[in-house]
């Protein structure tokens, strides 16, 4: 091993994929644990302070999370059923062929309405048009809706 090798910390070296996603594909991730006050940035300025609690530095809070929902396995995004302006815009867009196959949801545990222990669980793909269509048709349900 050499001094070069010494000089940079492992996480300043070039980000890997993570099942199956991509470093560009971070913006698509909602937050599933809250960051704790220890976390650190090893590489570049020290990120700005957090609009809230679930924000971590490199990510950002989709548009259809409405708030998180504490359960004893941590935090999960609740999401909203009415679909907005934003949504309807990008399913014009997707339709017409624009960025069809980066059109998804990062993959995880959602929940519509207030599920509880005892509440059904969905089940669909990442594609975004799927997604939009299950909750939008999922409004007044109390479920949880498992993404793959």
């Amino acid at each position: 091993m050499t001094d070069k090798n010494l000089a940079t910390p492992p996480c300043c070296s070039t980000p890997q994929s993570s099942a199956g996603l991509e470093l560009k594909d971070k913006t698509l991730l909602p937050m599933f644990t809250p960051p704790s006050e220890d976390d650190e940035v090893c590489c570049g300025p020290r990120p700005e302070p957090r609009s809230g609690p679930f924000e971590k530095p490199g990510y950002r809070i989709q548009p259809f999370v409405e708030d998180f929902m504490m359960t004893p396995c941590g935090p999960v995004p609740r999401i909203k059923t009415r679909l907005d302006k934003q949504d309807r815009l990008g399913t014009f867009r997707v339709r017409a062929g624009f960025g069809r196959n980066d059109y998804k949801v990062a993959p995880g545990l959602y929940a519509l309405g207030r599920p509880d222990s005892e509440s059904s669980v969905l089940v669909t793909a990442n594609y975004k048009l799927t997604f939009d269509t299950l909750r939008k048709e999922s409004a007044g349900l109390n479920a949880w809706l498992l993404v793959l």
